[in-house]
């Protein structure tokens, strides 16, 4: 299945697009696929990553908020919740 191209136009300082150029030659590929292939690559890796940020933003935001009746929550934590394992059994 052919993807549909959307032309656009974008501007990069010069150093950049020295780089860019130099790149699709010694790839033999246009200017333009350097462009696409950067983008794919970026959204492959650093798409999770800013997920991830999101994430634990979200989770910095409940931290602190709830008490779970132990001083040593933080020191004892794997104990702690074996033991609600234990009790509670495993949650299927």
């Amino acid at each position: 299945m052919k993807r549909g191209m959307v032309r656009s136009q974008i501007q990069f300082p010069r150093e950049q697009l020295e780089a860019i150029r130099a790149t699709a030659r010694s790839e033999g590929i246009s200017i333009a696929e350097v462009v696409r292939r950067a983008v794919e690559h970026y959204e492959q890796c650093m798409a999770p990553t800013a997920t991830e940020k999101n994430v634990r933003a979200r989770a910095r935001t409940v931290v602190g908020r709830y008490a779970s009746g132990y001083r040593d929550a933080s020191t004892d934590h794997d104990r702690h919740v074996a033991e609600a394992f234990q009790a509670n059994g495993p949650r299927t």
